[in-house]
């Protein structure tokens, strides 16, 4: 999928004790988008599911501080309690409106 640390650790992470299921299982269209996100220097989270499954890049790894390697494939209502209600919020258009959604210089308190 990519080189980088969170390559490694994706690959080596058992995501078939998450909702994603394991890799193998994954559509080609989740690969591709983990696959483009690991290249990517910005900051990037994939939140996958009702629960929002976190993948991420070493740009976001480096964002998440002590948080990180925690957060890799938690819920992120879990892993980011403090603004879960805006997570739901961002959870819940992309399930609904089947879109993406992008933030610049939102401030969050965490």
């Amino acid at each position: 999928m990519g080189d980088g640390t969170l390559a490694r650790l994706i690959a080596e992470f058992d995501w078939a004790a998450t909702g994603v299921g394991p890799i193998r299982a994954w559509p080609q269209a989740m690969r591709t988008t983990v696959s483009l996100m690991l290249q990517s220097p910005v900051a990037l989270v994939t939140l996958w599911g009702r629960s929002g499954v976190m993948i991420y890049n070493d740009a976001y790894a480096r964002f998440a501080g002590d948080r990180h390697p925690a957060l890799l494939g938690s819920d992120v209502r879990e892993g980011w309690e403090e603004v879960a209600s805006f997570n739901d919020h961002v959870v819940n258009h992309v399930l609904v409106g089947n879109q993406t959604l992008s933030y610049k210089d939102i401030e969050l308190s965490l």
